[in-house]
């Protein structure tokens, strides 16, 4: 019992834990609906892989892209938005607002992307089929992020004329 895959104990166990929800694994490596249980084997060590090994490289591929690319998203999006309404308060135009906080912080979100992108897109050409998948699924979530980002954020901003004013939402 040198610390297998097979030999590992449970030591921790959570519904959809680190936004892995639907998939799992047991002490034992066998696939379970909605855990994650990590294992320490007899030889100390830990048995991280477990979840490569068992839950399916796309399932889990999938999740932590998902995880990974909405979090970026949703910053851009309270990047964007919170200049527009600083630019809001200023003129009281939102077309004038939308063209000043595209022309600032539209500028940096792609500047940003961009360096991001640049190292995540190397990772499709590295010789390790999770890895490439990764870089993949990354490149392609990050990107369509940015650019709904730059799109959507204005476009509705342009349509519901939201204003922040004291941490308050308030609608025309």
């Amino acid at each position: 019992m040198g610390g297998h895959v097979g030999d590992a104990q449970p030591l921790a166990v959570g519904e959809g834990v680190a936004g892995l929800e639907g998939v799992g694994l047991a002490g034992g490596g066998e696939k379970t609906d909605h855990t994650v249980v990590a294992g320490v084997g007899d030889g100390g060590h830990f048995e991280v892989a477990l979840a490569i090994a068992r839950v399916g490289a796309a399932e889990l591929l999938l999740e932590v892209a998902q995880a990974i690319a909405v979090g970026i998203g949703i910053n851009y999006g309270i990047y964007l938005l919170a200049r527009i309404n600083k630019e809001y308060s200023i003129s009281k135009d939102y077309g004038i607002a939308n063209r000043i906080a595209m022309e600032t912080t539209g500028k940096t979100i792609v500047f940003t992307e961009s360096t991001m992108l640049a190292g995540i897109f190397f990772m499709i050409f590295v010789n390790m089929k999770f890895q490439s998948e990764m870089g993949l699924l990354l490149t392609i979530l990050m990107m369509l992020n940015m650019i709904n980002a730059l799109i959507l954020i204005p476009v509705l901003v342009n349509i519901f004329k939201p204003n922040v004013t004291g941490g308050l939402l308030n609608h025309h």
